[in-house]
């Protein structure tokens, strides 16, 4: 074995062992003990072969984890516990779109990854949707929720703006006490001029993070922007960057429109440039 390569694994067995040996110091048997004996009645030993166990399995796993997240697609990987509703266009439509930019929404299908759920707004409630929604939380494990989109959704009300904005808080508010994260997809009418974050009733406040994309014409070419609103307990990146969706390079967030100003007064100037 050359000098080089045995230098490298000797830093990767260093970095390794203190990746444990600081882990092992977080979740100090002093302070854990106590919440392990008071949650599951056990005694100081049971709990102590407990806390062995998980910290031994996580410490075997980081290696051939680390292999496998580095030899395949991570989009194969770590999408766990998903779920998508349908309210606004049919489930073969999604996927021919999906993976036209090279999402394999079929291999997350086969895999157990990803649920696609077709909802036709005008044959269901807005309890029997909720209720779908708990379903697929409380007994399939869903970790993530994407409802596509509000526009369909407004349909399951079958009411007023208060109506449809009560129905989403009671949602949002569901998922969020079961640690499940929503994702709630609003399009506007209005692709250019006046920026708005949704349509009609007033969501926005409900969401812990906002990223809009918006529409710019520049040169007699249609662009696309994106950004991030607002995100709710962290800093989060101000700069709009330039947004494309191609078949051969899939989903691409590019450089900053680093000489773009009034996209959200609706007259985008160029002249920075």
């Amino acid at each position: 074995m050359a000098v080089a390569e045995r230098r490298s694994w000797g830093v990767l067995a260093s970095l390794f062992l203190l990746s444990v040996g600081f882990t092992a110091y977080v979740i100090a048997p002093a302070s854990v003990f106590p919440l392990v004996m008071a949650e599951f009645g056990i005694d100081k030993p049971s709990a102590s072969a407990s806390i062995s166990a998980v910290f031994l399995t996580w410490a075997v796993l980081q290696i051939p984890g680390g292999y496998v997240l580095d030899r395949h697609d991570n989009r194969r990987l770590v999408v766990l516990g998903s779920v998508i509703f349908l309210l606004e266009e049919s489930e073969a439509t999604f996927r021919h779109r999906s993976e036209a930019i090279g999402l394999p929404v079929s291999e997350m299908q086969a895999a157990g990854t990803l649920a696609i759920k077709e909802v036709e707004s005008s044959q269901q409630s807005a309890q029997e949707f909720a209720s779908a929604v708990r379903t697929e939380v409380e007994e399939h494990g869903a970790e993530i929720v994407m409802i596509d989109g509000i526009a369909g959704y407004r349909l399951l009300v079958r009411g007023g703006n208060q109506e449809v904005l009560r129905n989403l808080h009671a949602l949002g508010k569901y998922l969020k006490n079961m640690g499940v994260t929503g994702i709630y997809i609003s399009e506007v009418s209005n692709i250019t001029g006046e920026f708005s974050v949704t349509e009609q009733e007033n969501i926005s406040y409900l969401a812990d993070t906002i990223v809009f994309l918006r529409y710019l014409e520049h040169k007699a070419e249609l662009r696309k922007a994106i950004g991030v609103l607002k995100k709710r307990s962290s800093d989060f990146e101000r700069t709009l960057r330039d947004f494309e969706i191609q078949s051969d390079t899939g989903v691409q967030v590019g450089a900053p429109l680093t000489g773009l100003r009034g996209i959200l007064r609706g007259t985008p100037d160029w002249s920075a440039e």
